[in-house]
């Protein structure tokens, strides 16, 4: 199970070591070294693809254990070496199908060694498992550590994937930006909602919902079919969005495949944005919603953040 701490801090890391808290299945204390050592990325996929494969967990870079109890703050690792970015990266590229959810906060050590950082990987139980890491192994959380599945276990693991897996990304295929008279950004950006299934099982058909945020200005929009406006708390903040409902069959085609991707729309949806204040990079939530036969209902959101070089989007919880 993933730790539900609000915050981390250097704070948090003291209170744990003044504790004891011990490893566990779900809690993995590791030397800072571990992720700038020649074997890094081997062994940061494999701890990530393990806890995802079982109860999820909590891996923490920058504190010593001895006898799996933790004793102390090591010096940390240099800002950018490695970066959150390098290890977002990592992960993804060193399993199998993307692990969701995922969270990686770095964590200044202000006290322990000011300048430095140590960082805690937030891993959830996957959906998607059994999650394949580097060398072909499937690996398991089993009392202190990481270990290698057994091969009925992997078996067992795939039986129980008897559904699709539908998700939805959002590609920007064409933006503008501007500045206007005030030094305000302003500019256009085109959405396309991109399906994949990451499960063995085929879709034939399935329901989506496109949820785009009503700060946005539609300026265009493929004939699709208008729900209007609905609110969800997204972070913990109340949103309204515009809906948008598309319903999919697989018609004379094939059906959806696994790690198959198709577009869901045949023209984007055009939207405008504008920043109220100089300096400010607006920003604005999407969503989507997937309901596919033996699947449960999926929903989820991202942020899009208008910048002056181009837009970003980033995974939200709610």
């Amino acid at each position: 199970m993933v730790d539900d701490r609000q915050e981390w801090t250097e704070a948090t890391l003291f209170q744990m070591i003044e504790a004891q808290e011990l490893e566990s299945v779900s809690l993995d204390y590791k030397a800072s070294e571990a992720l700038t050592n020649a074997r890094a990325a081997d062994e940061l996929a494999k701890d990530v693809g393990a806890m995802a494969n079982s109860a999820g967990g909590t891996l923490i870079y920058g504190v010593v254990e001895e006898d799996h109890k933790p004793v102390g703050i090591d010096g940390g690792l240099v800002p950018g070496r490695p970066s959150k970015e390098w290890i977002e990266h990592t992960i993804r590229g060193g399993l199998q199908r993307r692990v969701d959810g995922i969270r990686i906060v770095p964590v200044p050590l202000d006290t322990a060694a000011p300048g430095h950082y140590a960082y805690v990987v937030l891993v959830p139980q996957s959906s998607r498992r059994p999650h394949q890491s580097r060398g072909g192994r499937y690996y398991k959380r089993y009392n202190f550590e990481s270990v290698p599945m057994e091969e009925y276990e992997v078996r067992d693991m795939y039986a129980r994937r008897e559904r699709p897996e539908l998700e939805v990304e959002f590609e920007i295929t064409r933006f503008t930006r501007d500045f206007d008279p005030g030094g305000r950004l302003n500019g256009v950006m085109d959405l396309v909602p991109v399906v994949t299934n990451d499960s063995p099982e085929p879709a034939e058909y399935a329901r989506f919902m496109v949820y785009v945020d009503t700060g946005l200005e539609i300026r265009a929009q493929p004939r699709l079919d208008d729900k209007g406006q609905l609110a969800f708390n997204v972070g913990g903040e109340d949103r309204l969005f515009q809906a948008y409902s598309i319903y999919w069959n697989v018609g004379d085609g094939l059906p959806l495949m696994d790690e198959t991707r198709f577009a869901l729309i045949r023209s984007p949806i055009t939207a405008a944005y504008q920043a109220r204040r100089m300096n400010e990079e607006p920003s604005y939530v999407l969503g989507w919603e997937a309901k596919a036969p033996r699947a449960p209902l999926k929903r989820r959101f991202v942020r899009v953040t208008a910048t002056a070089s181009e837009p970003r989007l980033e995974p939200l919880e709610g």
